[in-house]
């Protein structure tokens, strides 16, 4: 049965319930729903390491970096995962960032 949370993309957080004034995200999810929500969100926390890693390598330059790259395709893929599963406050403020629409979207 699928239940209320609060997904907080910035600290990585899946809540029962909304934390004021923080950006939090409205989604009704079961096991298996936060299961791919964490994946998404620890892959992103990976590519954003190995990013930082890179980043500190004067000779390879940022463009191009399968990082940044993975990091952009996860996030995109998490966004539609919350569109998915939102409550109509989420899936209205995701289609207003439009980041779903299109190849890139102005990410890498």
């Amino acid at each position: 049965m699928k239940e209320k949370y609060y997904v907080n993309i910035a600290d990585g957080g899946i809540h029962k319930k909304s934390a004021e004034g923080s950006a939090t995200f409205g989604i009704y999810a079961d096991d298996g729903d936060l299961s791919k929500i964490r994946e998404k969100m620890e892959n992103m926390d990976e590519a954003n390491l190995k990013s930082y890693v890179r980043a500190h390598i004067p000779f390879i330059p940022p463009d191009n970096s399968p990082e940044n790259a993975r990091y952009d395709r996860n996030l995109k893929e998490l966004y539609a995962l919350l569109h998915e599963l939102g409550d109509e406050d989420t899936k209205a403020h995701i289609e207003s960032i439009d980041i779903l629409n299109g190849p890139g979207n102005g990410l890498v």
